[in-house]
């Protein structure tokens, strides 16, 4: 609920605006985004780490699982994005419109959360660094991340709306709008449940739902034909998948942002809820009307610049294969931020109007009139609002994209090349060798970060505690 303007003097205006205005920024000199790109795990984790602090702490902690994962220290890695799941399923997907806290400093004072996709990312992330390693928790990953997504969708469509589900597909199959849901966790299960050679029809609901979510991923129809001809990989073969976390998801940016008619519609129906619960004989009752605002500080995605479009993977020396996109970060990250730009803009302008409000009373308490009182609302009202930051905190070391490449090899040791290339297929930075043992009917994975010219296998390490 708003605060009530008569709560404040001014002793209280000018601790408000002091510590925003003096906050010291933190390792300014280094991008760690920039050293986890150049494969520069060390540096990316120290300030990553440096972070975990105040209300940067949660998304740091995300991140720095990021970097633990691409340099190999996967128990860690899982440690942290177990703890962070249990973390953030305590609190909702979506911000409160208005809060005390946030009406009187800014948004970077909301609880950072996880959105409904990228809950299911985490619980995917989990899945990929179990296959990572010796791979035993996988199949309770990716059946947790499609629960999870299942969950998601269904709580944001009506009952009729809902896709009629028999308990044996339960747990792959989501309602809802495709749009707006993460295609890696059902392909993970589809792969999972193919691997065991006898739970084709589990596989081919998974991959069903691939197709309905992400229509442009590509090898899907030869993974539907496959299974349903219920075949692995053809005799003396077994399979090498290749996952890649590729490219760099959108940061966030300050932006000063227009209000629209829809935001200002959402902050006056706010406004006036808050208006009617008012003491109707209290002196110092909030304005019934919102002020003029015209614009307002809000985060705004970005991409960084970046050349690659997939994984070259060469076997030998005359076959080569290309990762696919099964889904894309960065895509749902806009879609998402559409979606609540409308709101975002609603809450800073109910941030303004409160403080304007909170200031026209604290030259009240002072006994402040007329042109006196003009002026001090204007100069601590200004100050107060330009001592706000947008809350430009983010998941930002997630990939662009996650792509993935399915390879039946025969039985056998092979020698594997990767490398990032861009839309040309030329190469842009270097190659990774790699020598990979393929068993009969057995699934081999290889996870691997390409986040600008360059790709790291993930090579499970023991780090000490």
């Amino acid at each position: 609920m708003i605060p009530h303007a008569g709560c404040w003097n001014l002793l209280g205006i000018l601790l408000a605006i002091v510590p925003l205005g003096c906050a010291a920024s933190r390792n300014a000199r280094v991008d760690p985004h920039l050293a986890y790109a150049a494969g520069d795990y060390a540096t990316a984790a120290e300030i990553f780490a440096a972070q975990n602090r105040g209300f940067e702490k949660d998304a740091s902690r995300l991140n720095l699982a990021m970097v633990r994962l691409a340099a190999g220290e996967v128990d860690a890695a899982t440690r942290d994005l177990r703890e962070l799941r249990e973390h953030f399923d305590t609190i909702a997907s979506q911000p409160p419109l208005a809060s005390p806290a946030a009406l009187t400093t800014d948004d970077r004072s909301i609880a950072f959360r996880l959105r409904d996709d990228e809950k299911v990312v985490l619980r995917s992330l989990l899945t990929l660094a179990s296959l990572a390693g010796d791979g035993i928790d996988a199949e309770s990953y990716s059946l947790q991340a499609v629960t999870q997504q299942q969950r998601a969708a269904r709580d944001h469509v009506s009952p009729g709306d809902a896709d009629s589900t028999s308990p044996g597909d339960a747990d792959v199959t989501a309602p809802g709008d495709p749009a707006n849901q993460v295609a890696l966790a059902p392909y993970l299960r589809g792969l999972l449940r193919e691997a065991t050679h006898h739970d084709y029809d589990d596989a081919q609901r998974a991959y069903r739902l691939v197709s309905r979510i992400e229509p442009r991923f590509e090898p899907i129809q030869n993974d539907l034909a496959r299974v349903q001809s219920a075949v692995h990989s053809p005799p003396g073969h077994g399979v090498l998948v290749v996952i890649s976390m590729t490219g760099q998801s959108p940061r966030f940016r300050e932006v000063e942002a227009e209000t629209t008619t829809a935001s200002l519609a959402i902050a006056s129906s706010v406004w006036s809820a808050v208006i009617h619960d008012q003491d109707s004989d209290d002196d110092d009752r909030l304005p019934t009307v919102l002020p003029n605002i015209a614009s307002v500080k809000i985060p705004e995605p970005f991409f960084p610049p970046n050349e690659i479009q997939s994984v070259g993977v060469r076997i030998g020396i005359d076959r080569i294969a290309y990762t696919h996109p099964v889904t894309d970060i960065g895509e749902l990250l806009i879609r998402r931020y559409e979606r609540e730009k409308p709101q975002m803009i609603a809450r800073a302008v109910l941030r303004r109007a409160a403080k304007e409000a909170a200031v026209a009373a604290g030259a009240k308490a002072i006994n402040l009139e007329g042109s006196a009182a003009s002026m001090f609302q204007f100069a601590a009202a200004s100050a107060w609002s330009a001592a706000e930051k947008a809350d430009t905190r983010s998941w930002s070391l997630l990939p662009r994209e996650f792509q993935v490449l399915r390879m039946a090899l025969p039985v056998g040791n092979h020698d594997v090349r990767m490398a990032a290339v861009n839309a040309s297929a030329v190469e842009l930075g270097p190659a990774v060798l790699d020598r990979v043992a393929i068993e009969d009917g057995r699934d081999t994975y290889r996870i691997v970060v390409a986040a600008r010219d360059r790709v790291e296998i993930v090579r499970p390490r023991t780090v000490p505690r």
